[in-house]
Order: structure tokens, then sequence, then C-alpha cells
């Protein structure tokens, strides 16, 4: 069995396992995101869809039999495991602020923040399967349920981490926040821009040059749907405990369908508004799409 290595590649945001001759992408998600998905999907379909989810997957991916024949999360961590490990540590790969032993899959980030290494193969079967299992639209609303209050999670750290104590002060740092961690995580290099309206509504704009989600995934429609309403839930995070207000997000380019990148608008808006017009709002993310033509621009 060929050697296995992990790398960090600063260049485009992501993170790869190397053995012998093939390169598969990794992503660090935050520890319990993927079984949040599981339990959610147990939640409003039931424990047999669950489990189907589960033994579509393992079928999928090429798991064993005996881990076929056992479709729950044990059997789903055990695939990761036997896919990821073991790995050949080396200690000078690792990116500054992250923690790990190489003995297993669970990483510690940016101070006492727990992700486990998922590989991006997994991650991409499981939107197939369970678009598969309760229709592209129905696996779309779970994914957006769980990546927001994921998003929301990381505002409570974040607030303390960074100080935070007033709107401008978060919105303005999220450059720095997002495009320092984000390709750490392996989702991709990003960089924020920030715009104000005469109401005081801000919009965060962030360009994905190498998101996970689009990897290799050709669509007619944006794909993002977890970096989306990740993102949604850290604006809503920010906006709820500051100034007492929502967000509405949207994909507005999709490498998937052709664009040289992907890039989410998330605006900040008065909670009694149930829907925002983006017709009207495209100008603003226009000039927004305009600050960083490039990664280091």
């Amino acid at each position: 069995m060929a050697e296995k290595t992990i790398q960090w590649n600063s260049d485009d945001g992501s993170i790869s396992l190397i053995s012998g001759d093939t390169k598969e992408r990794l992503i660090l998600m935050r520890i319990g995101f993927m079984e949040a998905f599981f339990d959610e999907i147990e939640k409003v379909e039931g424990e047999a869809t669950l489990k189907n989810t589960f033994r579509n997957l393992l079928k999928r991916l090429g798991a064993s039999q005996e881990l076929i024949d056992k479709p729950d999360i044990e059997s789903f961590h055990k695939f990761c495991d036997n896919f990821v490990l073991p790995i050949n540590y080396d200690l000078t790969q690792i990116p500054e602020l992250l923690e790990w032993e190489g003995k297993g899959r669970e990483i510690k980030a940016f101070g006492n923040a727990i992700f486990r290494i998922v590989p991006h193969k997994v991650l991409m079967m499981f939107k197939e399967v369970s678009a598969e299992l309760l229709t592209e639209r129905g696996a779309s609303a779970i994914l957006r349920t769980v990546a927001r209050k994921a998003g929301l999670a990381v505002i409570d750290e974040a607030m303390v981490s960074y100080g935070w104590t007033e709107m401008d002060t978060a919105m303005n740092s999220m450059d720095g926040v997002l495009s320092f961690s984000l390709p750490k995580l392996g989702w991709g290099k990003t960089r924020v821009a920030v715009s104000k309206d005469a109401d005081g509504n801000h919009m965060f704009y962030l360009k994905s040059w190498n998101s996970f989600e689009a990897d290799n995934v050709k669509h007619k429609r944006p794909v993002c749907v977890i970096f989306q309403y990740d993102l949604d839930g850290i604006g809503m995070g920010v906006a709820g405990n500051f100034i007492g207000r929502s967000t509405e997000s949207r994909e507005v380019k999709c490498r998937a369908k052709g664009d040289d990148y992907c890039a989410f608008a998330i605006k900040v808006k008065d909670k009694q508004i149930k829907a925002l017009d983006w017709s009207e709002l495209e100008d603003e993310w226009q000039a927004l799409d305009g600050v960083h033509p490039t990664p280091e621009g």
C-alpha cells in the first residue's frame, strides 16, 4: 500500500491527500457538521430514509460489504477513517494556527475549535445521494438549515476571539478573517469586499477561486449551498447580535456554471422583510465584484 501524505496548497486554498500517483482533495469541516446533516435527515424524513442515505452513500463510495450492511454513522466514519488514515505526519506541512498530531482526523484550529478531515469525494457524493432520495429541493433545504446553523456558531466564537463590539468593525474584519481561515480549511482561496447603503445596511461579498463544492462540477445553476449558507449564518449572526437585523444571501457566480470563480453576496435586511429584490441589488454586488480582481489584488 502506498504511503499517504497530506498537503496544504497555499496557491489555491486546497488540501490534498497524496497516495502514490493519486491525489484526492480533502476538506476540514467543523466537528459535528456531518452528524448534523444526518440528524436533520432523520428528523425530517425518518430513520428508514437515513439508513438508505448511508447505504447508498457507502455503496457509491466503494465501501466494503461489511460497512454497507451496517448503514449508520459508525460505518460512515469508519469508511472515512480508512480512506484518510494512516497519514505520514509531517509537522512542516501544518499551517499556522492548526494543531494536529497526525494520528486521527481531528484537528484543532484557530484556538479551541475542532475540525474533522473529510474526503471531498465523500461530501460531494453525500450531496448527490441525498438529492436523489429527498429531491434536489428537499436536500438543499436540509443543507441550508445545517450550514446556516454552523455559520451562526462561528460568530459566537469570533466575537470573543476578535473582540468585535459593533457592526462596522465586524464587517470590515471579514476580509482578513475569512481570507485567512477558509484556505487553511481547504475551502478555496477567498477575498471579501464590503459596502453599506444609505440605510446603513451592509453587504459583504466573498469571492472564492476554488470553492470545494464547485470543484469538477458542471450545472446550469449555482451549486455551493453549504458555502453560501455558512456565510449567510455568519452574516446573520453579526447583524442579529449588533443591530437586531437579519440577512439574505445569493450565490451570484459559480464555477459550476462556467464562471471564473464563485461569488456570494450577503445583504443585511430588516427582519420583517421576507425577501429582498435582488434585481435592485445588482449594482451593489457588481461594484463589489471588481474590488478584488485576484486573490492577491
